[in-house]
């Protein structure tokens, strides 16, 4: 959890926070009761705020804040707070994980083992399937996306690196020249 750099402010709540690749921007969250309260900080000077429901999952890169809430998700303009597209539904699940890259591809993994890549910058889904037959989100140290294909990529937390193959539609196992994962 972060602190405020403001010792005047008063918190209470769960509050939390993440930078963009680059380390201009910072975005904190403090959750109170139901509703959140969501700033974009540009090196470290406050420049907007927004309210939403309580949040579960944040991300920034690329020009984009993607934040989950409740069972969908927001898009937001890292530079101005401005929703940039309407929220992406998730239906009755919630997300789990969410990771945006420098090309704004935003990937979600849903607790119910379904993983979506929205490309933000033209509104497109290009990618969904499940991991339901592969692992559980609770066995998934990290996630990303392959920025030239989409495609998603996770890091378990066994050491093993699988990669989702657009052209056969499955997951594959990275393995290194030694035969290692």
């Amino acid at each position: 959890q972060q602190q405020s750099d403001d010792p005047s402010e008063e918190y209470s709540g769960d509050r939390f926070g993440c930078t963009d690749s680059e380390g201009l921007w910072e975005i904190r969250v403090e959750n109170v009761g139901s509703a959140a309260k969501v700033r974009g900080l540009r090196r470290g000077e406050a420049i907007w705020e927004d309210v939403a429901e309580r949040v579960q999952t944040l991300t920034v890169d690329g020009g984009f804040v993607a934040f989950s809430a409740g069972s969908q998700v927001e898009i937001l303009s890292v530079s101005s707070g401005k929703r940039l597209h309407p929220p992406i539904g998730l239906g009755s699940t919630t997300a789990a994980l969410m990771q945006l890259n420098g090309e704004g591809q935003l990937v979600i993994l849903k607790t119910d083992s379904s993983i979506a890549v929205w490309d933000l910058r033209s509104s497109a889904c290009m990618i969904e399937t499940s991991l339901r037959h592969v692992c559980t989100p609770a066995a998934i140290e990290d996630l990303g996306v392959k920025p030239k294909t989409a495609e998603p990529f996770l890091q378990l937390l066994d050491g093993r690196l699988l990669c989702f193959h657009k052209g056969l539609q499955l997951w594959m196992e990275l393995v290194g020249a030694d035969g290692q994962a």
